[in-house]
């Protein structure tokens, strides 16, 4: 049997290309949710609209193993144990758990109004508290993708929001300090929305009509619950011991954490192609990619993954923001901007490009993505690049 650890993207494109070499291969999916697998991008958008058509993949009843956690791997044996007791061994093992979110608890009497944004259980519950919420007005905890997501959603929603961030600046793990400042400033004058940075949540507690969030500068802000998106944490727990563990599983050009067991999607480390070291990619595209080799390699096949590109494309509050590589540094080899339309910025070391920011309208992703991956020499072109009057094919 192949099992597949896992509920969401990465763990159906397995599936379903093993599926498509060969129908006869035992395949069995563990999911600790009790749903199909669906795809967890989409849960903020569940607020605004009906996206659930568009969310799940469906795999055959009898290839899911539904409600069930693997909580221990004993690669020795080729057995892994639920969080029953029960046993399930297997001659190939995919390992798409995905990423956690980090959740605080905070002092005082409301912590089951403080939802993080993961599962599809969370949304539902955010749901339920919206339609009796008194304020209409939300605190968003965190300034990364996920919080920001949400605030577009719960805007969107006609709430107001107040994010609260511990760093200087929001998106700081993707932006550039001027990059973050100038979507600051489009959130602010454009949307109900304040951003109050350098504080953290101390304490959060029920009120008559809503809850309290205690600040730790001292401030109180009454709202309607707290939403926190402050990162997430790879789900390798049950692998410890086991694999080869760092900030993910660390797997070679195979994705292989060792002999017949893989590791795929946002548990998985692999070489980042500009970073030339081991890291973790989580985004969409990256598993997807990862899933089908993985699947190809459980089968038999020889097939390796080229070295990575980090890249994240953002549609909310009326902008796409495209960031790829080392964009957040304010120092590099060579940087171009430019504010013409909206705010583009480009990283180049040694005539190939690292990284970059976008706001406004991106005319080419795929091409940034290209170009920075294969590491194709831009030198001569880096202004059309800056400007997106690039094709790629032309630099080859």
């Amino acid at each position: 049997m192949i099992a597949i650890v896992g509920g969401s993207i990465a763990a159906y494109t397995v599936y379903k290309t093993i599926k498509s070499y060969d129908r006869s291969v035992e395949v069995k999916v563990f999911s600790k949710e009790n749903t199909q697998p669906y795809g967890k991008m989409l849960l903020p958008y569940m607020l605004t609209g009906n996206v659930e058509n568009n969310m799940f993949y469906e795999i055959p009843e009898e290839d899911l193993v539904l409600n069930t956690e693997i909580t221990r791997l004993d690669k020795t044996s080729k057995t892994i144990m639920d969080n029953r007791g029960n046993r399930y061994t297997y001659e190939k093992l995919v390992i798409a758990t995905g990423a956690d979110a980090s959740k605080e608890i905070f002092e005082g009497d409301a912590n089951d109004r403080v939802f993080t944004v993961r599962y599809l259980k969370d949304i539902e519950k955010i749901i339920e508290h919206i339609k009796t919420a008194k304020f209409r007005h939300v605190i968003v905890y965190g300034g990364g993708l996920v919080s920001l997501e949400m605030s577009n959603a719960l805007s969107m929603a006609g709430f107001k929001i107040t994010v609260v961030i511990s760093s200087n600046r929001i998106l700081s793990q993707i932006l550039n300090k001027k990059a973050s400042e100038l979507l600051g400033k489009h959130l602010t004058d454009n949307y109900k929305i304040e951003i109050v940075k350098g504080e953290r949540i101390e304490a959060v507690e029920k009120s008559n009509n809503g809850t309290v969030v205690k600040l730790s500068g001292g401030k109180s802000i009454e709202c309607d619950f707290v939403v926190v998106g402050k990162g997430v944490k790879p789900n390798i727990g049950f692998v410890r011991g086991e694999l080869n563990v760092k900030k993910g599983i660390v797997v070679n050009d195979k994705l292989e954490a060792t002999e017949g067991i893989y590791a795929i999607g946002d548990v998985a480390e692999v070489d980042d192609v500009v970073l030339n070291e081991k890291s973790l990619h989580a985004i969409w595209p990256c598993a997807v990619e990862q899933a089908q080799i993985a699947a190809k390699n459980a089968l038999g096949m020889d097939i390796k993954v080229k070295p990575e590109f980090t890249r994240n494309i953002l549609p909310v509050f009326g902008m796409n923001i495209f960031t790829g590589g080392v964009s957040k540094l304010d120092e590099y080899d060579t940087i171009l901007e430019d504010y013409t339309d909206g705010y583009s910025r480009i990283m180049i070391k040694d005539g190939y490009l690292d990284g970059f920011v976008f706001f406004g309208t991106v005319k080419n992703y795929g091409a940034y993505t290209f170009i920075a991956r294969n590491r194709v020499k831009i030198e001569g072109a880096e202004r059309k690049l800056l400007y997106g009057w690039i094709d790629p094919r032309r630099l080859i």
